[in-house]
């Protein structure tokens, strides 16, 4: 009987690590680890003559991409600001999450005071800088398809394959 659940234990284990490892995450809360900080690609120098010279490492570190992790992309719709009166950000549905962006709603919790009535979510667009995500426009009139889209939002919008 112990080595039945020696052997399921094991086996559970090799299969978590597969499974985490086709998916590419790390744990939550590793992502400013050493281990998340990538080389980055190092500038073609000029050479007298003129033509190009690639080194091959650069010593530069720079911060790892942001993780789809719904816990950092909560941590930062409350760090940009308090919900609506009475309520707190309980929660985030990811819709979106790619290429240095996310679209997330983000859902309250709590009751509203009487007489006010609120969705129970609000829709807020991310963006990964330097490795955190950071909320750059929020509300519940976004789309990536009415046009003129600004800058920012079209730019957002074609990572997200919205646009």
């Amino acid at each position: 009987m112990k080595r039945l659940i020696l052997v399921a234990l094991l086996v559970g284990t090799a299969i978590g690590y597969i499974a985490v490892r086709a998916i590419g995450s790390t744990p939550v809360g590793t992502d400013r680890s050493p281990a998340a900080f990538v080389q980055s690609p190092a500038a073609p120098a000029e050479t007298p003559a003129g033509t190009r010279e690639t080194p091959a490492r650069s010593s530069a570190l720079v911060p790892a991409a942001a993780l789809c992790d719904p816990d950092l992309l909560l941590a930062a719709v409350v760090a940009a600001g308090p919900a609506p009166e009475g309520l707190y950000w309980a929660s985030v549905e990811v819709a979106n999450c790619r290429n240095g962006y996310a679209r997330v709603w983000a859902i309250t919790g709590g009751t509203p005071p009487p007489g006010i009535q609120l969705e129970g979510s609000e829709q807020v667009f991310l963006k990964d800088v330097g490795g955190t995500w950071q909320v750059f426009t929020s509300g519940s009139g976004l789309d990536c398809v009415s046009e003129p889209l600004g800058p920012d939002m079209k730019e957002a919008c074609e990572a997200l394959g919205l646009h």
